[in-house]
């Protein structure tokens, strides 16, 4: 299966392979992995996004067992985001994966009973009582953190999102938007998806010629059905 790169703004990096074999597409740019010596660092390619394929393919198996491995392919391509032009093409593919979300399912309860008898049955006249809504979105609450408060040019900087209710309880798949702000006032923006703890992070790989000063952070979390909420820091690279 031939695997595509895209970007946080689900762009096409110019490295990434082209062609009538490329089936999907994933995170290929700026992705935090494991590296030599214990660490972790930003790295791009596509050999970053092949590993999202596996892990969705994975859990496309857990949650369909029964399937053959053409039609958890099949499966895995159904549930894309459409990029580019509209359809399969040679840049993306069928689309950017998406990892399966849990399935619920509804009951339905029997409100009355039809009874076995063939006479009428008499109703009481229903009574409306006021019912008590609420609100319609639920409240998120975000806070946004790095590993340090200094840096030297040429560490790693670990940035980190967590996501929970008002309750407290980690919210899994929420949209977290990182915004980067330099000394000079040049934005770049990284995204990030929540995971089952209710965090998101990456790592920024600085060098020498890294800008000094001051840098400010800030991440704005969106999720289905629920109030958006942000949270910033800042920190110093000297």
């Amino acid at each position: 299966m031939a695997v595509a790169a895209i970007d946080s703004n689900n762009k096409r990096p110019s490295f990434s392979s082209t062609g009538n074999t490329v089936e999907v597409a994933a995170p290929g740019v700026s992705v935090l992995s494991t590296y030599l010596n214990n660490k972790y660092v930003s790295m791009s390619g596509t050999s970053m996004s092949a590993p999202f394929v596996t892990g969705d393919l994975a859990l496309l198996k857990q949650a369909n067992p029964g399937l053959s491995p053409n039609q958890l392919r099949a499966k895995l391509n159904e549930n894309v985001i459409d990029l580019g032009i509209s359809g399969k093409d040679s840049w993306y593919g069928y689309g950017l994966i998406q990892a399966p979300r849990g399935q619920t399912s509804t009951v339905t309860q029997p409100i009355s009973t039809i009874p076995t008898n063939t006479q009428p049955v008499t109703t009481q006249p229903v009574v409306s009582q006021p019912v008590t809504t609420q609100p319609s979105k639920l409240g998120t609450r975000t806070v946004v953190s790095t590993n340090k408060a200094y840096y030297l040019a040429g560490d790693i900087i670990y940035i980190k999102a967590k996501v929970t209710d008002t309750s407290g309880k980690a919210i899994q798949g929420a949209a977290v938007k990182f915004s980067i702000t330099s000394p000079k006032g040049v934005v770049t923006i990284y995204k990030g998806m929540t995971d089952r703890s209710g965090e998101a992070f990456f790592g920024i790989l600085t060098y020498r010629i890294t800008g000094k000063g001051t840098y400010k952070v800030l991440a704005e979390t969106t999720y289905s059905s629920y109030m958006t909420s942000s949270s910033n820091t800042a920190f110093q690279i000297y």
